[in-house]
């Protein structure tokens, strides 16, 4: 039987794999939906892709669609980047902001997006 710790770390997995890249900010970075474990779903995408400028997730909730940024010593300020961008908040290395409009999500550009490889190196 699979433990609690055992099926978190397989759904973020899961959750990670699934991330596709889209311009976020004027950037571009991988993105994953990520309904729960948010926090644990950028690390592991910032693990497979350690040459990105930041990576996002998101989650759809009834006021718009709710962006976490990680950064990893890469020069940027999520923190800064999200209050600048869209008046919302962070440190150095992680942003939140909310983004209210329903469409286009950021200009994520759903016919130029394709599937993250572990080994993808840019």
């Amino acid at each position: 039987m699979e433990t609690a710790s055992e099926l978190q770390k397989r759904l973020v997995i899961e959750m990670a794999s699934k991330a596709l890249m889209g311009s976020v900010l004027g950037y571009n970075v991988p993105i994953a939906s990520a309904p729960i474990l948010e926090d644990e779903v950028l690390e592991e995408i910032a693990n497979q892709c350690p040459k990105r400028s930041f990576v996002a997730c998101y989650v759809d909730l009834p006021e718009g669609r709710r962006w976490k940024i990680l950064a990893r010593k890469s020069g940027i300020h999520c923190g800064e980047l999200s209050r600048l961008a869209m008046g919302g908040s962070g440190d150095r290395d992680h942003g939140c902001f909310l983004q209210k409009e329903k469409r286009p999500y950021l200009g994520v550009d759903c016919t130029s997006l394709f599937r993250i490889q572990v080994e993808y190196d840019v």
